[in-house]
């Protein structure tokens, strides 16, 4: 099987240090940092105290006092302020590495392992001398993330490119990620929506105490119901390029509002677009319902 790969250019890098880092970053984050060993990783949210969505990151645990937050997208001076935000008299330091380190997804797992001759991160992550790995699905066949600085990521570029592997684009990776399923942040995931909306259960850790947003998740719990939910939708041809300007709304074959699309991208080999809407959390709306957006028919995954 070839191995395919790319890097994440808009990816942001945050080593969280000092004494109080790990307490203060369970007052931070949806996940219980508290309890992660050491290596670990883990996903976790940074929310406001209405329960919106600041930041989507996977933490990595290095040490009871150190840790590496690395964010997909998101604006750097925004995520960072947000992080610092509530640093009063806690003995923490954050600094950005953006410019030090560069992300780089591979798959599948198992031929990249082979090729870097290294072993595998089963649960959690791997530590080496000039990098870190773990294990990461990105739509694809189940990869590996690795972070390295910028001289060791591109030897890696070069020993996969060497190896007959392939750079994905941008587009692809679009396609795929949009088609599998997952959400990202800034793009479906973001300040005008709570963060259950995004399906990401496990990025939450309920009975861990008090955090920021907490009590809005708590509630959203015990109501057990959300007012809007994310979906995936496939819509026959190509949606107009203004379409998530002017035309996004989602409506009923009946031209009922339903809510509104987040992300589109088109997929030429089945003349198909996939998204993400946020729709109203009808009981009515299940997988295969037919819907519109801008006069093109299309159907809820």
């Amino acid at each position: 099987m070839t191995v395919h790969y790319f890097s994440i250019p808009s990816a942001s890098i945050f080593m969280v240090e000092g004494r109080d880092a790990r307490r203060y970053l369970n007052a931070r984050l949806t996940y219980d940092i508290r309890q992660m060993p050491s290596p670990s990783i883990c996903q976790a949210a940074m929310l406001t105290a209405n329960g919106k969505t600041e930041g989507l990151f996977r933490v990595a645990s290095l040490d009871q006092a150190k840790f590496l937050l690395i964010a997909d997208a998101g604006d750097r001076d925004q995520l960072r302020s947000a992080l610092t935000r509530f640093i009063v008299a806690d003995r923490v330091e954050v600094k950005d590495l953006s410019s030090e380190y560069k992300l780089v997804h591979t798959s599948p797992a198992s031929q990249t392992l082979a090729l870097l001759g290294t072993s595998a991160p089963e649960a959690g992550l791997t530590l080496l001398a000039d990098s870190l790995l773990y294990r990461a699905n990105r739509g694809f066949v189940e990869g590996l993330d690795l972070l390295c600085n910028g001289e060791f990521i591109q030897k890696i570029q070069d020993t996969l490119h060497q190896n007959g592997a392939r750079e994905v684009s941008e587009t692809s990776r679009e396609i795929h990620r949009i088609r599998s399923g997952q959400p990202a942040f800034p793009s479906e995931i973001h300040q005008d929506s709570l963060f259950q909306e995004s399906g990401l259960a496990q990025a939450i850790s309920f009975g861990k105490g008090c955090y920021v947003g907490q009590e809005v998740i708590e509630k959203v719990d015990a109501i057990g119901r959300l007012g809007k939910r994310l979906v995936r939708l496939s819509i026959s041809g190509e949606l107009p390029s203004n379409v998530l300007v002017e035309g996004n709304v989602v409506t009923s074959p009946e031209n009922a509002p339903l809510g509104k699309l987040l992300s589109v991208v088109y997929d030429p080999s089945e003349n198909s677009s996939f998204a993400f809407a946020s729709l109203k959390n009808n009981d009515a709306l299940v997988p295969g319902c037919r819907i519109l957006i801008a006069g093109l028919e299309g159907t809820l995954l």
